[in-house]
């Protein structure tokens, strides 16, 4: 088996962006590790193998493999990309992540040092604005593309969503439990799929992480990991901002529910949870969009 195995999974990206993050990955230190590159794509049109970046990178990137998902969801082409997967541990990038060259080399040496953590996410995140943001959103913007600066490397096992737990943006994650998650999907225990076309739901990332508490393994973040999150102005204006964010937020319960039947138990149900969620985030949004079109500064 071989060390790592880095998964990128796109659909319709935006050429500059996957550029960035396929250079980004060429670039890595490998130095004492064995790696493969496994491009998923989730039904593109035209197909990625038209885009002259792909074509340019079956060439220069040694063990790299290309696969096609026709199912649309982030969710089912991440499950063809780890069922694919040779290597002990799985690294998770977006077509817009950039991560530091010696990302793999700082990953093995936090796999090495703590073996009780089972995934791994970046303690260090820039969000770069490729085309600019309206600085009346910027920050509320860095907040949702995950700009981040940890000082320490920290992490825990709780059966509880934890500020120091990772998201998708970087994530490793050891094979084992992410076919844990794959297994779940498949049999319907898990059924989010996470973006699709132009939806924006999520969940598949924290369910992942989640799979690795349940098994007994802790996750973390340490700042030693970074990278940068590169968004364009189609991703970098409010009405792109609000879905990303009611995505993100409207999934919560059902998320913890799929995974840890008892967070029912303690929080109710998810799914009347969930019209209460939408019917504050609608609100919340309405007064925040006021504000910026007053020009005021968000709360």
């Amino acid at each position: 088996m071989i060390d790592f195995s880095i998964l990128i999974c796109v659909y319709n990206p935006d050429e500059r962006l996957l550029s960035k993050c396929i250079y980004a990955v060429n670039g890595l230190d490998t130095s004492n590790i064995s790696l493969e590159v496994i491009l998923v794509d989730n039904n593109s049109n035209p197909s990625l193998n038209t885009y002259p970046i792909v074509q340019n990178a079956q060439k220069i990137i040694p063990n790299l493999i290309t696969l096609v998902e026709p199912k649309q969801g982030i969710s089912h082409a991440r499950v063809a990309g780890i069922k694919a997967a040779r290597g002990k541990y799985i690294v998770i990038f977006d077509g817009d992540n950039d991560p530091h060259s010696d990302y793999l080399q700082v990953l093995s040496k936090l796999i090495e040092q703590h073996s009780s953590v089972g995934a791994w996410g970046p303690g260090n995140v820039w969000v770069n604005f490729i085309d600019g943001v309206d600085d009346d959103l910027k920050i509320k913007a860095m907040e949702l593309f995950q700009e981040r600066h940890d000082d320490f490397t920290v992490f825990a096992c709780l059966r509880s969503w934890q500020d120091c737990y990772p998201f998708g943006t970087g994530l490793c994650i050891k094979t084992e439990h992410a076919l844990l998650y794959v297994n779940m999907f498949e049999s319907g225990n898990f059924t989010l799929k996470g973006r699709e076309g132009n939806r924006l739901s999520s969940g598949e990332d924290t369910q992942m992480v989640l799979c690795c508490i349940i098994s007994g393994y802790a996750a973390g973040r340490s700042p030693d990991l970074k990278m940068n999150h590169v968004i364009p102005a189609s991703r970098a204006n409010l009405n792109y901002m609000k879905r990303l964010a009611y995505g993100g937020h409207i999934d919560y319960d059902l998320i913890m529910t799929q995974v840890m039947p008892e967070y029912k138990a303690n929080f109710g149900n998810p799914l009347k949870k969930a019209c209460g969620v939408q019917q504050r985030f609608t609100k919340r949004w309405q007064k925040q969009f006021y504000q910026i079109t007053q020009g005021k500064s968000y709360t």
